[in-house]
Formats: structure tokens, C-alpha cells, sequence
């Protein structure tokens, strides 16, 4: 699934780029580049776990033939 060049730099961007400061008593750390992860709370996260999940289920079951049987229709993915 090919997406944009100018969506994946601006989800890059919004993303990659983040920095933390720690409250300490009554002051505050200096502030360190945060390099893994999306910040709490930020809007994109539920939608970029979709894209990832739909990219990584399609990989797992790329060549899955096989499922179970569920009330005579077989089932070959099942998700959460």
C-alpha cells in the first residue's frame, strides 16, 4: 500500500521530532530529544497503530490457506 511522499514526510516530521523536560521539585531538567515512540495524546497514534497492524496482518497471513470452521464458514484471521 503506497502512500504519499509529502503524508509520510509530514507524519515523519510530527512524529521524529520530540523533546521531554522532567519536573524536579521545584524546577524543571533540561530538555532531551525523545527518540522512540509518539507523544501521550497525540491524535495520529490510534491511526498510524491501524496502518502498521494492517501492513503487519497482511505479511502474517500472506500465504495462509487454512482457518477453523465457524458455524460452516471458515475463518482465517481474527484480529484482538
Amino acid at each position: 500500500m503506497e502512500r504519499p511522499k509529502a503524508y509520510l514526510e509530514s507524519v515523519h516530521g510530527s512524529v521524529s521530532i520530540s523533546a521531554g523536560i522532567v519536573r524536579i521539585n521545584d524546577g524543571f531538567s533540561e530538555a532531551c530529544q525523545i527518540g522512540r515512540g509518539v507523544r501521550q495524546g497525540y491524535s495520529l497514534s490510534p491511526l498510524l497503530y491501524i496502518i502498521y497492524d494492517e501492513a503487519m496482518m497482511k505479511e502474517a497471513t500472506e500465504n495462509v490457506q487454512a482457518g477453523i470452521s465457524v458455524g460452516g464458514t471458515t475463518v482465517s484471521l481474527i484480529r484482538y
